[in-house]
């Protein structure tokens, strides 16, 4: 799968060959099922750390577009409880998920509050792309992750659930 981002004006997504669940399990680090309990709106610096965002700001200062997206880009900060790790280490009880409003910017915006979801996710941000060249990398909390529409998040479904839980013994 390739996610396409362009950062000049907007973001543009284009999700390239759907992934096979199979293909899919195999390229995804975290994958779990999960009731949404919160669903808030933050700015793009609050995903990050709070001593790599100051150091960001520095390194970008000349950069008034970069700047405006890191301070005023929101982004959805999605907490879910866990039910079931299909893929990856349960560290806690309830996770954070980030991704993107909108959807051109490859963002999920179906998470509900009380709905159980299937959560396909990285640890790696597919928004700080643009930040890489300015040297300031791992930018993303420890313990949190992304997701976007080009993924196979979905509302739970107890046939993909069984699916995975096979593709979990082998």
């Amino acid at each position: 799968m390739v996610i396409i981002l362009t950062f000049k004006l907007g973001f543009a997504c284009k999700c390239v060959n759907e992934n096979t669940l199979k293909e899919e399990f195999t390229a995804t680090e975290f994958i779990f099922n999960g009731v949404v309990i919160s669903k808030s709106l933050i700015c793009v610096k609050e995903t990050m750390t709070s001593n790599k965002a100051d150091l960001l700001e520095k390194e970008i200062i000349s950069k008034k577009d970069l700047r405006k997206f890191l301070k005023q880009e929101l982004i959805y900060e999605v907490k879910l409880k866990i039910n079931e790790v299909y893929k990856g280490v349960k560290t806690q009880k309830i996770i954070t998920i980030f991704t993107a409003i909108h959807s051109g910017a490859c963002g999920y915006r179906a998470f509900k509050i009380g709905k159980e979801f299937i959560v396909y996710a990285s640890s790696k941000s597919y928004l700080y792309y643009k930040f890489n060249s300015f040297g300031v990398i791992n930018l993303e909390k420890e313990n949190t992750f992304w997701t976007n529409h080009c993924k196979k998040t979905k509302e739970f479904n107890k046939e993909e659930a069984q699916q995975l839980q096979k593709l979990t013994k082998k």
